[in-house]
């Protein structure tokens, strides 16, 4: 809806039906990142979607538009208009000279009037649990006395609108108003054309016709320098579009729009997708009409590219109908060709796809991106590298397109608007990956913001040294440490490569490289590591006395067990550290391995691919770099083993033995009942005349222990 659709609610308080848009439905999870690798070829041969909003600012719109739009503050166009015409009518008043207590008389009554006729206003500021205020009686509302002629003649027009009045009424009233001397109608002649124009448009048929000449004057009184506080010259744009949408006239509609958006009006979006898809639905007529009509075949070509954006679908024959229309206009309207030829990419008219990627510029991003894919659809996968990195390279950093994959479910709705650049350099990381180029598709991955897939490879298919290498030449320590990461930064890892820094700190941790593994790690993490390394040195000693040693060892233990996650847990399976370990999703190592998974459609998709599937030689990999035990919250585990060893230097019937007997228990009881037993048949056997032994034995399973905080 335009902001010219919202203007009526503001100037004449007419209650008019708002078309209610679809909206974003906010899950109460978090936003699940991402994945490549597991979605088989799709991941690289779907069908590109541009955003429409972006093509748009893309385009060469008016250099300087005339008029600005004044967009309402906290979005309430009803607000913004009451306060505006207060304002101006308290300065009326004032150089009138009316007296001081006269005026606040004046304008308290018309603040009640004002608020009454735009009640919408205090509706929309009413807190969602409180009841909003009834629409008011209009038949019983009165204008005040006392006010400037022109100020009555407007406000009086809006109320015989909300009364019901017929479009004539309030017209004449506003009529009388531009009837005034110029110097009796500077605050609100604007207002008053862009009503009668607005009231026209109700009419059908003829007032469409009529409306637009109001319109004109709409801009042509602000541009004389009558006064225009909301913006109602660049909103009567979008109006005068409408009117010539509605008589077919989409070029010139097209045109209006554009003039409504270059004011810095953004709703102005949502209308073009309108006219676009009215060409689209119009026949072959229009069709030719527009492709010959530069800013109409650029506008339809973005809402084709874009598949109609979020709130609007194009059709497979409508498609093709406008790519033929655009064809027989001539070489001339061949200026988007990449565009074209990704519709009809999307089409799965790859002959057609091909035809305008020869018109299209050998340093188009988009033609390279599409190009690539071709590339790969004929098995060329080396030229087809070549092509994305060109691509990445090629697009702007501010270009956005849409992914297409879905996400994790794989659905088809799209997941939004994404860099084009991140966009293609996750396909250029798959890809490497299929070419067994693993660094270069950990560093496309990583940089394209697909932080699980580069922890697949940085976990399990890179060897340490490997990674260790990688990291120190892409990703050197900061100067000044950062913040410890947010956990579920999911497309941006965390900030810049903190992230892969912090996961080659946990898999170093992991294969006992201490020292190592340090530098790598947050500095606020740094002291755990040094509280861990000590535990584990002087349990170790056997220079050390035994009570010693299992003391430290049980310090270990638990100090793995409490801040495991963060010092050895995996990114990816089994730990899942991305999201805190409190979410787990479908392992690529299972799906590129040609395992089952539990997504029914990408175990089919991962089963078909022929590109993005695991090679021999990544599958030697992932056999190489397993995580040990390959269990969920594998640190527990290994906590739990270094109580058990601490338990195994401790004496029997002991309370401090029965203590850790129990407390490890638990860490695995829940998930694992099987690998906690042993602790449990310990801790009644060794323990058995202990107060935790009689009640484990009691309960033929672990009491309840408060841990320490």
């Amino acid at each position: 809806m335009s902001r010219g659709n919202r203007r009526v609610m503001l100037c004449a308080g007419a209650a008019l039906a708002v078309a209610a848009l679809p909206a974003a439905l906010l899950a109460c999870g978090p936003f699940f990142p991402n994945q490549l690798l597991v979605m088989g070829d799709r991941a690289l041969l779907t069908a590109p979607a541009a955003c429409f909003q972006d093509e748009m600012r893309r385009m060469k719109l008016p250099a300087a538009a005339r008029f600005k739009a004044v967009v309402p503050e906290k979005a309430n166009p009803w607000r913004q208009t009451i306060e505006a015409d207060l304002a101006e009518l308290g300065r009326a008043l004032t150089s009138s000279k009316v007296a001081e207590k006269r005026r606040a008389q004046i304008l308290a009554g018309y603040r009640t009037l004002a608020e009454a006729l735009r009640y919408e206003a205090r509706q929309s500021e009413t807190p969602w649990d409180q009841q909003p205020p009834e629409r008011p009686d209009f038949k019983v509302l009165e204008v005040p006395a006392g006010l400037p002629g022109e100020f009555e003649d407007y406000i009086r027009g809006a109320l015989l609108w909300r009364q019901g009045g017929r479009g004539a009424e309030p017209r004449a009233t506003w009529e009388k108003l531009l009837a005034r001397p110029a110097g009796e109608q500077r605050n609100r002649s604007v207002w008053a054309a862009f009503m009668i124009g607005r009231s026209l448009l109700d009419e059908e048929g003829a007032g469409w016709e009529k409306a637009i000449p109001w319109f004109e004057k709409t801009r042509a009184l602000a541009a004389e320098g009558f006064a225009d506080s909301l913006g109602l010259a660049a909103a009567s744009w979008g109006w005068q579009a409408r009117a010539e949408l509605h008589r077919k006239r989409h070029g010139e509609a097209i045109r209006l729009y554009l003039e409504q958006l270059a004011a810095g009006d953004g709703t102005a979006v949502q209308s073009l997708q309108t006219a676009a898809g009215s060409v689209l639905d119009s026949g072959p007529e229009a069709l030719k009409a527009a492709a010959a009509d530069s800013a109409a075949r650029a506008v339809v070509t973005a809402y084709l590219v874009s598949r109609g954006g979020p709130f609007h679908r194009v059709d497979e024959k409508q498609a093709r109908a406008w790519l033929a229309a655009v064809e027989g206009a001539g070489k001339e309207a061949f200026t988007g060709a990449d565009r074209l030829a990704a519709a009809a990419y999307q089409l799965g008219d790859m002959d057609g796809a091909g035809r305008w990627l020869e018109r299209a510029p050998d340093d188009s991003p988009s033609a390279n991106w599409l190009r690539a894919k071709l590339l790969m659809r004929a098995g060329k996968l080396d030229a087809a590298a070549g092509l994305l990195a060109r691509a990445s390279r090629g697009f702007p950093q501010d270009e956005r397109w849409e992914d297409r994959l879905g996400g994790l479910t794989a659905g088809e709705e799209p997941s939004g608007c994404f860099s084009a650049r991140e966009l293609v350099r996750g396909e250029l990381g798959v890809l490497q990956l299929a070419r067994r180029h693993y660094s270069e598709a950990l560093d496309c991955l990583a940089r394209g913001g697909y932080s699980l897939d580069a922890g697949y490879v940085a976990e399990r298919v890179l060897t340490l040294d490997e990674l260790t290498g990688y990291v120190d030449a892409n990703w050197p320590e900061p100067r000044q440490q950062a913040a410890l990461p947010e956990r579920c930064e999911f497309r941006h890892g965390g900030g810049g490569g903190l992230w892969l820094r912090w996961l080659l700190a946990r898999r170093l941790v992991r294969a006992g490289r201490f020292d190592a593994a340090r530098p790598y790690l947050p500095a606020e993490l740094r002291p755990r590591l040094d509280e861990l390394s000590g535990a584990l040195g002087e349990g170790r000693d056997p220079k050390k006395p035994q009570a010693a040693r299992a003391e430290a060892l049980w310090r270990a233990a638990r100090i793995m067990r409490r801040h495991g996650l963060d010092l050895l847990g995996t990114e990816c399976e089994p730990d899942w550290a991305w999201a805190g370990g409190s979410y787990e999703l479908e392992p690529a190592t299972r799906l590129r391995a040609g395992q089952d998974g539990r997504w029914q459609r990408l175990r089919e998709e991962m089963a078909a691919a022929r590109i993005n599937v695991g090679s021999r030689d990544e599958l030697a990999r992932l056999a190489l770099n397993k995580v040990a035990p390959e269990e969920r919250y594998h640190y527990r585990y290994r906590a739990a083993n270094l109580a058990w060893e601490a338990a195994g230097m401790m004496p029997d019937d002991s309370d401090a033995t029965a203590r850790v007997l129990c407390e490890a228990g638990g860490w695995l009881q829940n998930r694992d009942p099987q690998a906690a037993d042993r602790f449990y048949k310990a801790l009644v056997r060794r323990c058995g005349r202990t107060e935790l032994g009689r009640e484990a034995d009691r309960l033929r399973w672990f009491p309840k222990v408060l841990e320490p905080k």
